[in-house]
């Protein structure tokens, strides 16, 4: 998992990507943002749609049991409902947000609900264009060490890659 700041907003925003490593949603890739701004808990909003029974299927918004007053611990058990199948076998239907992903996931042991399928095409489209939602646009830098590689081509695809980012509304800062 892997946090930055807001550069318009570091106190109330952080930005944030999670690479799940193991359970249904291994390999996706997760895109949220952290916001302090309302008081008590600071909420998680997802910018990668998913199909999980504690995600609202609309806004994104992920709901977790805990307080939220340590942020690591709040990171860790949002950890755990993508890469712990047994945190998702924990849920009663009354702590689900989205019933129909919770119905889903209680029914893949008969093959009636379809979940490996409908999480499989969220895990797939994760990885496809990088897409910002809804807030501040991340600032994304383009840079690194060159070792052998040709440059020209590096340079290409660099340019290739911030024009991408440029339609999509992303300020790019090219070093």
């Amino acid at each position: 998992m892997h946090l930055t700041l807001s550069p318009t907003s570091p106190a109330n925003t952080w930005y944030g990507v999670f690479f799940p490593r193991r359970g249904p949603y291994s390999g996706a890739i997760i895109r949220f943002t952290l916001n302090f701004a309302p008081p008590g808990a600071p909420e998680i909003d997802l910018q990668t749609r998913v199909f999980h029974p504690l995600v609202d299927s609309v806004s994104g918004r992920v709901h977790l049991s805990g307080d939220g007053e340590v942020i690591s611990e709040l990171l860790e058990e949002m950890k755990t409902i993508f890469e712990s199948e047994d945190a998702i076998d924990a849920l009663a239907e009354a702590q689900a947000v989205d019933k129909e992903a919770w119905k889903s996931w209680n029914g893949r042991r008969n093959a009636t609900g379809g979940w490996n399928e409908r999480v499989a095409v969220f895990v797939n489209a994760s990885k496809e264009d990088v897409k910002t939602g809804r807030g501040d646009k991340e600032v994304i830098l383009l840079k690194g060490d060159l070792g052998d590689v040709e440059k020209e081509e590096i340079d290409r695809l660099k340019s290739e890659i911030g024009e991408r980012l440029k339609e999509r509304g992303v300020r790019v800062r090219e070093n």
